[in-house]
């Protein structure tokens, strides 16, 4: 799953926020449904699909 917001991949990463808090633990609860999950962070010119 690729973000442009560098601040949420490496929360996401962390596994806890205080500015994303809530949000940070639902996608990580998410992400154990699939057998593989990686978070990257895109910068904005490369992401087209936006």
């Amino acid at each position: 799953i690729a973000s442009d917001c560098k601040a949420a991949v490496e929360a996401i990463g962390k596994g806890s926020s205080s500015e994303y808090g809530a949000v940070v633990l639902e996608i990580n609860q998410s992400s154990r449904d699939f057998i593989s999950c990686i978070f990257s962070h895109e910068f904005r010119t490369s992401n087209v699909e936006a």
